[in-house]
């Protein structure tokens, strides 16, 4: 067991193609990666970040609850609390509507409703979602 950083307040750590990205919460929540052996930090956002994801190489990440891909300033969904993206499809919540479940395309529009309930986690795997809602866990086909 090895400390990488100690000077972080880190949340929603993740790795991705040899990086470890993370939320910094003590640097106004932006995200920031670094290798996995906890050398060349950098941040990869200069805004506060909420969520985020990849779609292959492609950064997504939700800020003031609208997503954007990195690199672009065209939001692709308001309202985002969490997602996930799969093959061509981003599932995210969607706080101004009760938090209830919505698949988009990856260039964002035509929001459609996967579960109409408010849901507080998803997961995705093997063609299936996997979401819990009022405490109960549910699935259902992609």
């Amino acid at each position: 067991r090895s400390y990488l950083f100690e000077e972080y307040s880190a949340s929603d750590v993740s790795v991705h193609n040899g990086r470890v990205y993370f939320i910094n919460q003590g640097d106004q929540n932006r995200l920031y990666s670094m290798d996995e052996s906890g050398a060349s930090l950098r941040s990869e956002t200069e805004v506060s970040v909420s969520a985020y994801g990849f779609d292959g190489n492609d950064l997504l990440y939700c800020c003031g609850g609208t997503l954007y891909r990195s690199g672009s300033l065209v939001p692709l969904a308001s309202g985002v609390e969490r997602l996930n993206v799969r093959g061509e499809s981003i599932y995210y919540t969607d706080v101004d509507n009760g938090s209830r479940l919505y698949r988009i395309g990856k260039n964002g529009g035509n929001p459609q409703l996967v579960a109409d309930c408010a849901v507080s986690e998803v997961c995705l795997s093997g063609g299936w979602i996997f979401y819990s809602s009022a405490g109960k866990v549910y699935r259902i086909k992609e």
